[in-house]
């Protein structure tokens, strides 16, 4: 920690660099019925958002990791560069192929987040850390609807590349910002024996299999999709052996054998692959038409409306936890957020079925319940990983969340389809009973995360505490 920084300052640039990685992850859903109408080729499309994500989840952890090794705030700066030019690349063309390799730049800034938790721990005492990730978390969060929001009244006025042209315009202001306001890092140096086949092999391995989960809903699981999660799976597994037996990984996975970095980790891809899945049922039922029995029929537009105030309200939560956290400690936050989340999906479940009923567990519950849930768990990693591996160990988290989601997204699928209401000409939607199955698995692995926190250490071991006993058993082997 070094003297002189004070949480203020940094945030004047931290928070500009979080906006960026937000706006490029939201904005360009607002965009997709219009590029649908336009090009006519959804799976296409689609690679708008798959190409982002496999990006994403490759740069959080990888770009952590070298970001404390050469310097986080040079890599912060590495990042947003990356970011601009990806966003004036799409911005730049009509040809999809070209568009979607500008997302995969953009994708790379997921990064951007553990760098900045790595340059808070480096700058500020523990309990100051602890209050600048929660007022991270509390923006980010709050950017999801915002983020949302924007896209859409840019689709609706402008032509659709202004997103890009936005993107890029934040990014060059947060690179302005990091290189005039975040001190140099002190980088933890490069070690004797680089784990460069590490860092070569889990990009892809992860790649094949995010990309073999994505597409196995649409294209069935026997056919290529299936091959890719089999041969990705395998190559993780052989990568995480290779990275237990190196003496100095890239990424290090005996991180893990901290039982709070293991259970928080546990808990969130639980999270993950439930109620961080939310959007999938609650949007396709706001937007589904009356005639189904179940829909309220409302605009893409207002169920975004309807969205931004359950955003704002979820920052609200996190900001307030990182206020009073050093007095319950994170255990408790964490669970109460998630006790918040599974009342949401039992009013899902058992509640009524107006739309005023849905709109308030939306702003009050669900939304707010897992987004302090998400923001809240990686304070955990800040406390217990080593200072020089913060960076990479909460990029480790954003992957398994990344991972979480995925499977989550498609698990959702399966259950929205158990049980279909059609009409000839007007299309089949999800029946009222197949939302009710998508909501009581939800709930499910609510209760599951919920078990992984309880496990977490109590008051005593929170933001003020010492955390030297715990990093023994993830000091890297002689």
């Amino acid at each position: 920690m070094r003297q002189g920084t004070s949480l203020a300052i940094l945030m004047i640039a931290l928070i500009p660099a979080e906006i960026t990685c937000s706006l490029e992850s939201t904005m360009m859903y607002a965009a997709l019925a219009k590029l649908y109408a336009l090009y006519g080729d959804p799976a296409q499309i689609g690679w708008l958002i798959t190409a982002f994500t496999l990006a994403a989840a490759g740069s959080a952890a990888i770009g952590g990791r070298l970001g404390d090794m050469f310097g986080r705030r040079r890599m912060l700066c590495i990042l947003l560069v990356l970011s601009c030019v990806g966003s004036l690349l799409s911005a730049s063309t009509d040809d999809l192929r070209v568009v979607i390799a500008g997302r995969i730049l953009q994708g790379m800034t997921m990064a951007i987040l553990p760098l900045c938790f790595g340059i808070l721990r480096e700058n500020l005492p523990l309990d100051r850390t602890a209050l600048g990730v929660s007022i991270l978390g509390s923006i980010f969060s709050a950017m999801v609807g915002i983020g949302a929001l924007l896209g859409g009244l840019i689709i609706d006025n402008f032509e659709w590349q202004m997103i890009f042209r936005v993107s890029a315009a934040m990014g060059a202001i947060s690179l302005v910002a990091a290189l005039l306001v975040v001190p140099r890092s002190v980088p933890a140096g490069v070690p004797e024996r680089l784990d460069l086949a590490g860092g070569l092999l889990f990009v892809p391995a992860l790649a094949a299999t995010l990309y073999g989960v994505t597409e196995g809903g649409r294209q069935g699981w026997m056919g290529l999709p299936g091959l890719y999660v089999a041969a990705g799976v395998t190559a993780l597994i052989f990568w995480a052996r290779y990275e237990l037996r190196h003496s100095h990984p890239l990424l290090d996975l005996r991180l893990f054998r901290n039982r709070q970095i293991r259970l928080v980790a546990i808990g969130i891809f639980l999270a993950a692959v439930g109620p961080m899945t939310s959007s999938l049922i609650i949007f396709p039922l706001l937007q589904q038409p009356e005639w189904t029995g179940t829909g309220f029929g409302l605009s893409a537009s207002m169920a975004g409306a309807i969205k931004l105030p359950g955003a704002l309200a979820s920052g609200l939560f996190i900001l307030a936890s990182g206020l009073i956290m050093s007095r319950v400690g994170i255990r408790i936050i964490l669970l109460a957020g998630t006790a918040v989340t599974l009342m949401g999906w039992l009013g899902m479940i058992f509640g009524g079925h107006s739309l005023w009923w849905l709109v308030a567990l939306i702003i009050f519950a669900l939304t707010p319940g897992a987004g302090l849930v998400n923001a809240i768990a990686p304070q955990v990693i800040v406390q217990h990983a080593p200072q020089e591996r913060i960076a990479e160990a909460t990029g480790l988290l954003i992957v398994i969340r990344t991972m979480g989601n995925s499977i989550g997204a498609q698990i959702v699928a399966i259950c929205l389809a158990t049980r279909l209401v059609s009409e000839p000409g007007r299309g089949q939607f999800p029946a009222e009973s197949a939302y009710l199955v998508a909501s009581v698995v939800i709930a499910f692995l609510t209760i599951g995360s919920g078990i992984a926190f309880s496990g977490l250490a109590g008051r005593k071991s929170g933001v003020v505490g010492s955390t030297q006993p715990e990093l023994a058993s993830v000091a890297p082997r002689a």
